[in-house]
């Protein structure tokens, strides 16, 4: 480390920049095929290269400062007469320009333009359409497209009639790809089993609140983890459901009986009601282990809110130091959420580790309750690691905390590990996939800013659903 009398005044030494252990980087594809308990995130990092989208560096745009060519007539020459040529720009539309190659000698001229031509008159410019692709895509209009244009120096863009008709053919087409790649995605969740599949269903809005008119839901394969079915609806109670029984994709139309959801009662309750798959089909529902989690912690919340200026058992409030404060709440949420992950596949297991949390914690040295604990020299409670090492003598308590307190959260405990709560979580099962996909859709989409588009408000959200 510099001495700071050595360092000029004003001078500090430059941090240490974290940029990751490089030895991990290295085995991390090894390390995906030998995990099968992957999370999301390192499967995005270990992303196979060959399924990457190619590159080709020849067929990309690039900006040019047209002046340039004043340079390379300079250096260029009539292939006829060898004469002096000029570079002119005759037209230009949007982005696209037409130039011409004029020889000032034999009057030859020869045109080009700067962008290929699509459409079926071949009367399009790709440039043009690919502005107004991008700034679809990042949830922006004509006019920011005009803004960039100006601080770019670059010509004015297409106007709003045009714009609005490339953005109208932009939902046209994803749809086809998107149509084709729901279908693909729900053979490939076929395959996985049988025709009664698993699927994780949410919605979002279009703005925030219980005011919007515009949700979107999205079905997800709980084994693919991609997206099956999507739909957009403006009808505040029914657009869950609807998802759930539409037609949009046959193969799943006949199987789909468990549904992964969050605590949403009354969408699980809809749709077993419309019995989509006959009277003699039951819907199981599966609940998101992420918001289970959540309860904990909405709970313990709400509940020191309500009793906080009230004294409980012991004479004191419920909160302040050494009692339930929002760090022991937040320990508490992740203990829970922890123990039903850890026995996603033991039902008892599971109800035994989440009543260790609260035991552990109201444990004292004259009255210790750790035999719901795991035991052995690596368990995570002290008490029994003392235990093992026949060092009892030495343990003392340093993280209980009053009974008063722990006796107020102990229905909360009671209710969030009922059995039949915690059977629904069996699999271990999130949505994490419907909220990735959620926050895709409004990148695309932004409720921040307003969009106008010709047709109705739900264009841009089919946009954003079906570039996914």
């Amino acid at each position: 480390m510099n001495d700071k009398r050595n360092r000029k005044s004003g001078r500090r030494p430059k941090k240490c920049r974290f940029r990751g252990n490089q030895h991990i980087k290295k085995d991390m594809k090894s390390k995906a095929e030998a995990n099968p308990n992957k999370s999301a995130s390192f499967k995005k990092l270990s992303v196979n290269e060959s399924s990457q989208l190619p590159t080709n560096d020849s067929e990309r745009f690039r900006f040019i400062d047209i002046s340039i060519f004043k340079d390379f007539e300079k250096s260029l020459c009539c292939s006829t007469c060898f004469g002096t040529i000029n570079i002119i720009e005759t037209a230009n539309y949007g982005f696209s320009s037409s130039f011409k190659i004029a020889c000032q000698s034999c009057n030859i001229e020869k045109t080009w333009r700067n962008s290929k031509m699509v459409g079926i008159k071949k009367n399009v410019p790709t440039i043009n359409r690919r502005a107004v692709f991008a700034m679809r895509m990042i949830g922006k209009g004509a006019k920011s497209l005009q803004k960039f244009s100006s601080y770019m120096a670059l010509p004015a863009p297409v106007s709003q009639k045009s714009y609005d008709k490339i953005n109208d053919k932009i939902p046209r087409a994803t749809t086809v790809v998107a149509n084709s790649c729901m279908k693909k995605a729900a053979e490939e969740e076929l395959l996985t089993g049988s025709s009664d599949i698993m699927v994780s269903g949410d919605g979002t809005w279009k703005t925030r609140g219980h005011s919007s008119l515009v949700g979107v839901c999205t079905v997800i394969g709980a084994e693919s983890e991609k997206v099956i079915d999507i739909d957009v609806m403006s009808s505040y109670r029914s657009f869950k459901k609807n998802c759930i029984q539409t037609n949009q994709n046959p193969v799943i139309s006949n199987g789909s009986r468990i549904m992964l959801s969050d605590g949403d009662a009354s969408t699980f309750k809809d749709v077993c009601e419309d019995k989509p798959y006959g009277i003699n089909t039951t819907i199981e529902k599966v609940e998101c282990v992420g918001h289970v989690q959540k309860r904990m912690g909405t709970r313990l919340r709400k509940l020191k809110k309500r009793h906080e200026k009230e004294k409980i058992a012991d004479g004191k409030t419920i909160g302040g130091r050494g009692r339930l404060t929002d760090e022991l709440i937040k320990k508490l949420t992740t203990y829970y959420g922890n123990a039903i992950r850890k026995n996603k596949n033991n039902l008892f297991s599971m109800r035994k580790d989440i009543w260790a949390i609260w035991m552990h914690f109201v444990s004292t040295d004259a009255d210790p309750q750790h035999h719901f604990c795991p035991t052995g020299e690596n368990s995570w409670c002290k008490y029994n690691q003392a235990k093992f090492k026949n060092s009892l003598e030495m343990f003392k308590h340093k993280s209980s905390f009053p009974r008063a307190v722990m006796d107020m959260i102990k229905p909360i405990f009671k209710a969030l590990s009922n059995l039949t709560l915690l059977k629904r979580c069996l699999g271990g099962k999130t949505q994490n996939t419907n909220e990735s996909l959620n926050s895709l859709i409004w990148h695309f989409c932004s409720k921040n800013t307003i969009i106008i588009i010709k047709e109705n408000c739900t264009n841009s959200l089919q946009f954003g659903m079906y570039k996914l």
